[in-house]
């Protein structure tokens, strides 16, 4: 099966479910991709610490047949963006995926296979939070936030240091380490209620268009 697409689209894509920030050796499955196809529909999912993520695609299926696959996340976005062709055909094999665009040809061995029953977790659907909108998120304030609050103390592993931003009911995200008691506040949030919130999210948060709208379901946004 080959589902063909164009290069633009896809490229912004992993931009926004692939943030290198958020790949940690601590949390094994934000290190990887799954890419499955479904009609004339490719969706990309990544799974990081408190954070899923899911970008939907339109593209030609030249079979209809659906097909899934896991690989090395940063591998397929380096490779993506190298590519200047204007269209980039994906074709699922048994054990590796091909990528054509252009006079090139690359092949990209899979972690996981449909087979082999592992998957990557997916955020809540859209039909079910569509009447919960709650704002619009200011990447600007998130930037500030990710740029002058919030610290890489250690990556030892043998002294893991995960930071954490909390979100309080008046709208304003302290963060800090209680480790060396630094705590810093800003009194601006678009996150409603109060909420801790891992350094994943804030990335994200931070890497988005100021038009994106943040909607709430239970205790999930």
């Amino acid at each position: 099966m080959k589902f063909t697409l164009n290069t633009k689209p896809l490229k912004d894509a992993l931009q926004l479910v692939i943030i290198n920030g958020n790949i940690s050796k601590f949390f094994e499955k934000s290190t990887v991709l799954q890419i499955s196809v479904d009609g004339d529909n490719l969706n990309l999912n990544t799974e990081a610490t408190q954070l899923l993520s899911e970008a939907r695609l339109k593209g030609a299926n030249d079979t209809g047949e659906t097909g899934m696959a896991i690989v090395d996340s940063i591998l397929f976005k380096n490779l993506i963006n190298t590519i200047d062709a204007s269209e980039i055909a994906i074709s699922f094999d048994a054990s590796e995926i091909t990528i054509e665009a252009g006079k090139s040809k690359f092949d990209i061995p899979m972690i996981f296979t449909e087979e082999d029953g592992v998957s990557v977790n997916k955020p809540v659907s859209e039909e079910l939070i569509e009447s919960n909108l709650c704002g619009e998120v200011r990447p600007a304030v998130w930037k500030y936030i990710q740029s002058h609050q919030m610290y890489a103390i250690s990556t030892n592993i043998m002294h893991r240091v995960y930071m954490r931003a909390w979100s309080d009911k008046y709208r304003g995200v302290l963060t800090g380490n209680p480790d060396t008691s630094i705590f810093t506040y800003q009194p601006q949030s678009d996150i409603e209620g109060c909420c801790l919130l891992s350094t994943t999210v804030v990335n994200l948060l931070a890497s988005l268009d100021d038009s994106t709208k943040l909607y709430k379901k239970d205790e999930t946004h």
